[in-house]
């Protein structure tokens, strides 16, 4: 698919809140939501490594499952299957400034305060929702964005 052109600056910070509780295939839509706008402002974080830190084999397929542009694609010794280009940020330390217990969750931080919204909904509403929460015209116009590059 076509990814836009980047949305006009939007001031402040955003935050989409995963876990590996999250349904592979909610987590697979975010994934392709991500990659579609072109430097999308929002910095995807999980809490940790879903398998934990010995298990890197189950971690690698857990990325694998959620990152790959086919997720029927099966990586074998002469073929790599091509993974969306999304950044994942390990980050525990977000979840507890901001009391996140559930995911997903999208968190807008603009001069002090935030706004959430959790529940399980395509990232275009959970950027709607916040910016009418937030009265953000920048944030509007991202929703518009990624409800059109469906």
């Amino acid at each position: 698919e076509e990814k836009q052109a980047a949305p006009e600056a939007i001031p402040g910070s955003l935050f989409l809140f995963l876990s590996s509780s999250v349904p592979q295939e909610t987590l697979q839509a975010y994934m392709r939501d991500l990659s579609l706008v072109e430097s999308l402002p929002v910095r995807a974080v999980l809490p940790g490594l879903p398998m934990g830190l010995d298990n890197l084999r189950e971690n690698q397929g857990f990325f694998s499952r959620i990152l790959q542009i086919a997720p029927a694609c099966r990586t074998g010794p002469d073929h790599k299957c091509p993974w969306l280009p999304v950044p994942l940020h390990i980050d525990p330390i977000l979840f507890t400034r901001f009391g996140i217990s559930a995911a997903p969750a999208l968190l807008y931080e603009l001069g002090g305060n935030h706004w959430l919204i959790q529940g399980d909904a395509g990232l275009a509403t959970l950027v709607e929702l916040l910016a009418r929460a937030s009265e953000s015209p920048a944030l509007q116009q991202l929703s518009l964005r990624l409800r059109g590059s469906h």
